[in-house]
């Protein structure tokens, strides 16, 4: 989400960017440009006026930046979508390159909302109907090396956001989502199943309990 004071975060973290290419990966309201970095920019739903370099980033070179800027974007999407976003930023960013990911924190219930979760700190804002997720900075780190795994060093970074990450890639690999989908589903499903057992357990024994005779039907 980019507003006004989008501007001095990405100020913030204009040192910490390698020499060499940039570009900024989900360029929203294309502020980089205007906070005095020189970048290219990724942006899928550009506002009236706006140009951006890609706006489908399965257009964008593999291995071809060295500096990925993510600025308030994976906060606003869901996660299947922020999955695929992370994946890319793995896959654009050159060897020894760096990404700089910034989302938001606890801060997402300081305006009127609607919770969806607030353990996992999701809302919908009331007054625009958008949805916001929240993170910690060790839930960002752990989502980031999750997702893109061997072959990245995360950490957080204290040179952008509140809650920010940064990101260096060591090898070029490729980042498998179907295995860290099913992955990450595996817990759910057999919470589901063991869920299932219960209620089929109680079914039988609520039949051992009933009062006879009744007929068995095979």
């Amino acid at each position: 989400t980019q507003i006004a004071t989008t501007k001095a975060t990405y100020e913030k973290v204009k040192p910490e960017l390698k020499e060499g290419s940039t570009i900024d990966f989900g360029a929203g309201k294309n502020i980089a440009v205007k906070a005095g970095i020189k970048a290219d920019s990724f942006e899928p739903f550009p506002e009236k006026g706006f140009e951006p370099t890609f706006k489908d980033s399965s257009k964008i070179p593999s291995n071809s930046y060295d500096n990925v800027i993510n600025n308030a974007v994976l906060n606003v999407v869901p996660q299947d979508i922020r999955d695929d976003l992370v994946s890319e930023i793995g896959r654009i960013l050159k060897v020894g390159g760096k990404a700089f990911i910034n989302v938001r924190g606890k801060d997402v219930f300081d305006s009127k909302h609607t919770v969806i979760s607030k353990e996992n700190m999701e809302v919908i804002v009331d007054s625009t109907g958008a949805y916001q997720k929240g993170f910690t900075k060790e839930e960002l780190v752990g989502y980031l090396g999750e997702v893109l795994g061997d072959g990245f060093d995360v950490k957080v970074s204290t040179k952008f956001g509140t809650v920010a990450a940064e990101v260096a890639k060591k090898s070029d690999v490729s980042v498998d989502l179907p295995e860290f989908r099913e992955k990450q589903a595996e817990p759910e499903l057999q919470q589901k199943l063991d869920e299932l057992g219960e209620t089929v357990t109680d079914i039988d024994e609520a039949i051992d309990r009933r009062p006879g005779p009744f007929k068995t039907y095979e």
